[in-house]
């Protein structure tokens, strides 16, 4: 099975540099500008994500916003169509995984841009 491009352009599963775990998140871009992040560690789950100061207009699920440093909103980070691959866990639990995947994409913005 070939992996989706990265949004680098490579079949490969792309550190988050900075995090505990390097590997424990994958984001993914499909080519056609929806990203995507991937938590591969138990409780597994998939989502889209995007920056700025509107909430993507379609979406499913819950929504987990992390605001940004910039008070318009241009650096929220919102991650929607969150699909749990195994059992959702508590609410704490789910507001920390999200947590540490916003800061995951954050620092793939940082170092992808």
């Amino acid at each position: 099975m070939q992996l989706p491009k990265t949004a680098s352009g490579t079949n490969r599963r792309e550190p988050i540099l900075g995090t505990d775990n390097e590997l424990e998140f994958d984001i993914i871009g499909d080519g056609r500008g929806i990203m995507s992040i991937r938590h591969d560690d138990a409780p597994r789950f998939t989502a889209k994500w995007a920056t700025g100061d509107s909430v993507p207009a379609k979406f499913s699920g819950p929504l987990f916003t992390d605001k940004g440093a910039d008070d318009g909103g241009e650096d929220n980070i919102h991650i929607y169509d969150i699909e749990w691959l195994d059992d959702q866990p508590g609410p704490e639990e789910t507001q920390t995984i999200l947590e540490q995947a916003a800061l995951a994409i954050d620092l793939w913005i940082v170092y992808h841009l």
